[in-house]
Order: C-alpha cells, then sequence, then structure tokens
C-alpha cells in the first residue's frame, strides 16, 4: 500500500472538502484538485477502503458523484467530504474565523456578530429551500437554489424593520436576538450596515465552499454549492444545529449580552444619581 499518495490525498480532501476531476463552469480547476483526482483514480481498491476509514475516524465521510449528478462536467468527477451526524469535535464550519470577518467593528460584542450571522443563514437557506418548494434530499436542484444579493438585502432589510416597529427591542417586550440586530439603544440598524454585513456574510460562505457566485450578465447572484446541499440533507434530520452556534455557543450569547445590558443599566443609574 502507497501510504503517501493516500496521506496526500487524506491532506488535499482535507484541506478543501470538494475536489474536482475537471473544472466547473465559470472556474479554473486548482493544481491540487488535478492532483488528488489523479491520485483519487488510481488507488487500489484496498487503498481506497483505508483512506475512507481514516477519513471516518475524523467524522468525515467520502462522497464520489459522476456527471449524472447536476452541475458535474461531463466525464468529471466529484469527491465531497460530508460531515458525519454523529461526529465528535469540530462543527462543520470552523466558527471563529467567520466571526471575526463578519464583524462591523473592532468593538462588537461577540454574541451580536454570532446572533447574525445565524440570521444571515437562516434568510439564505429560506432562498434555497422553502421559496422553491424543496425538500432538503433533492440534492441535485443545488443548482435552483439561486438568488440575488440585492433581494438577500431586502429581506434582511424588512426583516430588521418588522422587528423595530414591533418594539421587539425596547421596554419590557425586549428580545436579545431582537435587541443585537436592531443596535440596541446605542444606534440604529442602517442599510449601510446591512448592506457591509451581507457582503462579509457571503464572502466567508464563499469561502467555505456553502455557496458560489452565479456568473450571469453582471448580476450579483448566488447560489448552494454542491457540497451545501449534500451537507444539509445529511445533517438536517439529525441536527441542524451543525449549521448554527451550538447550545454552548448560544448560552454564551445570552451571557455576553446580559452583562452588556447590566453594565449599560448601570451606567445610566450613575447618571441619573449625579443628576439629583
Amino acid at each position: 500500500m502507497d501510504f503517501e499518495r493516500v496521506g496526500r490525498a487524506q491532506d488535499i480532501l482535507l484541506a478543501h472538502r470538494v475536489v474536482h476531476s475537471s473544472a466547473p463552469e465559470g472556474r479554473r480547476l486548482r493544481e491540487t484538485d488535478a492532483e488528488c483526482a489523479g491520485i483519487l483514480r488510481s488507488l487500489r481498491d484496498d487503498e481506497v477502503e483505508a483512506l475512507v476509514d481514516l477519513l471516518k475516524g475524523q467524522g468525515w465521510d467520502l462522497r464520489e458523484y459522476n456527471d449524472t449528478m447536476t452541475g458535474v462536467p461531463r466525464g468529471g468527477r466529484v469527491w465531497i467530504l460530508v460531515r458525519r451526524p454523529d461526529a465528535p469535535g469540530r462543527s462543520l464550519l470552523t466558527m471563529e474565523p467567520a466571526w471575526r470577518r463578519i464583524a462591523l467593528r473592532a468593538d462588537e460584542p461577540r454574541a451580536t456578530t454570532i446572533y447574525w450571522f445565524t440570521f444571515l443563514w437562516m434568510i439564505a437557506l429560506s432562498f434555497m429551500y422553502e421559496r422553491i418548494g424543496r425538500p432538503v434530499s433533492a440534492e441535485s436542484e443545488y443548482v435552483s437554489a439561486v438568488f440575488d444579493r440585492d433581494e438577500l438585502e431586502e429581506r434582511v432589510a424588512e426583516r430588521i424593520e418588522a422587528l423595530r416597529l414591533a418594539g421587539a427591542g425596547n421596554g419590557a417586550t425586549r428580545l436579545p436576538i431582537a435587541d443585537a440586530l436592531l443596535e440596541g439603544s446605542a444606534r440604529e440598524t442602517s442599510r449601510r450596515d446591512i448592506q457591509r454585513r451581507v457582503g462579509l456574510f457571503l464572502e466567508v460562505m464563499k469561502d467555505a465552499q456553502m455557496l458560489e457566485k452565479v456568473r450571469d450578465d453582471g448580476a450579483d447572484r448566488w447560489r448552494q454549492t454542491l457540497l451545501c446541499a449534500v451537507q444539509v440533507n445529511e445533517l438536517y434530520s439529525s441536527e441542524l444545529i451543525h449549521l448554527v452556534p451550538d447550545d454552548e455557543t448560544i448560552a454564551e450569547m445570552d451571557r455576553v449580552l446580559a452583562a452588556e445590558r447590566d453594565g449599560a443599566d448601570g451606567a445610566r443609574e450613575e447618571v441619573a444619581d449625579g443628576s439629583d
């Protein structure tokens, strides 16, 4: 058994999650894709079994698709690493870099950033499934899961305005998530904030290979990737939480927001005492 070749294939798969043997439409083939595809096609059965077992031990299943899958070039193949529902350890996305990249300010509370990311991801998922009446099992329909950046921004703005009009971030009805999305009482979420946040989110999801930009007459159009479609189907019935913050992270958000509110209330009381 050639452990060096098996190890090299494993390394590339873990680094990229998706390997193409032929360039997808509108994109160039990475050198590492060509290298890994060549290795995977040349592995003996026992070497393939060894690679699959190694990946499975790290919480991944290796899936292979040929050109019968929509979007795969004729004669091409695609290999995808899918996170197993029972996998221990890290979640689907390495979230810490994502939190940092979609924050609008260096001092933005971590909980606010996480709420925004989750809010945007849930709206994007609604475009890819609910809007077109698509079940999560329809993986091959990922090429139809298309939306424009403008409509994502518009939907976000509509939801933010609905929260504001409902008073969800104020007074007795104040809710932690709404309070974060509405920026509390410090400042209002502007249309420019939404545009910037959506732009950062789309870039993060592109780098994570969950979304890809569609080449279409200059429009800023996006769609789901095959990797995303397969992963959502794999995890949906067991734990969609792999796509959103886990219970510990949500608890952390609530603690951070509570501490911020307590600090702000204390500051207001001091000001009130001084005015007497």
